[in-house]
């Protein structure tokens, strides 16, 4: 959680131009709501009790900053990037579990390899994805799980 206040907040140093900025913006969100509280927390309203930010507010706050400072593309461009990275890696783990499934695991690989060298390994690894092309994959991007059932 973002807070504008506590120890060592104000000290940025000079080269850290956008991090000033940033807290300066913080700042000025959290007066303009809260009455003096970070971004992250709310005004008190019994003694020391400060109520959290939901996760709403938090990627409201966060929305609003990157549009402040035009970060938002950018932002968005790398969560596309880790998205993709993240189904690369499945269907891969995917194809090597078919693979080590079909040669009798680790040391089933390891013993294919030994008698008919990387071309051999290469050639399952491709028969293995060609098979699963002929499944359909549907990814549930909220849970980030993958549902595959054969077709045909």
């Amino acid at each position: 959680m973002f807070r504008s206040h506590g120890e060592g907040f104000r000290k940025v140093k000079a080269d850290r131009k956008m991090y000033a900025e940033f807290v300066q913006w913080a700042e000025g969100k959290g007066k303009g709501k809260t009455g003096g509280a970070g971004a992250g927390e709310e005004k008190p309203r019994q003694g020391n009790f400060k109520r959290k930010r939901t996760e709403e507010e938090l990627r409201e706050l966060q929305d609003m900053a990157l549009v402040h400072f035009n970060k938002k593309d950018a932002f968005e461009a790398l969560a596309r990037e880790r998205e993709r990275r993240a189904s690369l890696k499945q269907g891969v783990k995917m194809i090597m579990d078919k693979v080590r499934e079909r040669l009798g695991g680790e040391e089933g690989v390891t013993e294919f390899f030994g008698r008919e060298g990387e071309n051999g390994v290469r050639r399952v690894v491709l028969e293995e994805k060609e098979r699963l092309s002929i499944v359909s994959v549907s990814v549930v991007r909220d849970e980030g799980s993958v549902d595959a059932t054969e077709v045909g």
